[in-house]
């Protein structure tokens, strides 16, 4: 059976103002990638910054392994990496935790945690597919843009290969990873939709198929 996520993203941050118009709003995406017994662990929290309110910035990010703080970074880039070797000690966790500043000049924080985290072994293949954001929501019209990554250990001699679906129409597919697909929000009903991903893992004569899902939600344009 395949392997599953377990980060957490929590809930966007966003400022109302007294008529209950979203008046302020960021998005991050964090990128990072799974890793052997001995390899290094990168993540880098990406500001989405077309989909945030204008002046947003990043202030400060802290790193925290199993829980105590291992690094602080207050410049670009952002990127910590880590070698992972305490096999024996695992599962791990990891947080980033992020200080920004909007565009109404308040201060905020946006954490990230990835819990239950463990090395790839030699024989294992691990595929996931996510939104490159950290929130739901998009305007028709506007471009969901996705990433499908895929990892395996050393003695892994299975192939694998993706469909990627809006709803029930098929928008791409791969046996190339990482794979990004943009897709635009033409023509759609508002409302909620469910991107699928069906990714098959191929070895001989055997093969398995599994899904990753994220939903999205189709706002009314703006410029309506």
């Amino acid at each position: 059976m395949p392997r599953t996520l377990s980060d957490e993203p929590l809930k966007d941050d966003f400022v109302v103002s007294e008529n209950n118009i979203v008046s302020d709003f960021v998005d991050f995406y964090i990128d990072y990638n799974q890793v052997e017994d001995g390899g290094t662990l990168y993540v880098n929290p990406i500001l989405n910054e077309e989909r945030s309110s204008q002046g947003t910035k990043i202030e400060k990010v802290d790193y925290y392994w199993d829980g105590k703080l291992v690094l602080t970074k207050t410049t670009a880039p952002f990127i910590w990496d880590t070698q992972v070797v305490h096999k024996d000690t695992e599962p791990h966790s990891w947080t980033v935790s992020i200080k920004y500043r909007n565009a109404a000049n308040r201060t905020n924080y946006y954490n990230h945690s990835f819990s239950n985290f463990t090395t790839i072994k030699d024989d294992e293949c691990f595929t996931y597919f996510k939104l490159m954001s950290g929130r739901k929501d998009y305007e028709l019209g506007e471009t969901v843009k996705s990433i499908v990554k895929s990892f395996k250990g050393k003695k892994c001699s299975k192939k694998t290969s993706i469909k990627l679906y809006f709803d029930d129409e098929l928008i791409g597919e791969s046996s190339t990873f990482p794979y990004i697909n943009e897709f635009k929000l033409t023509d759609k009903k508002i409302g909620k939709h469910i991107m699928k991903c069906a990714i098959t893992q191929k070895e001989k004569d055997y093969s398995y198929t599994y899904y990753n899902e994220e939903t999205v939600i189709i706002t009314p344009s703006s410029n309506m």
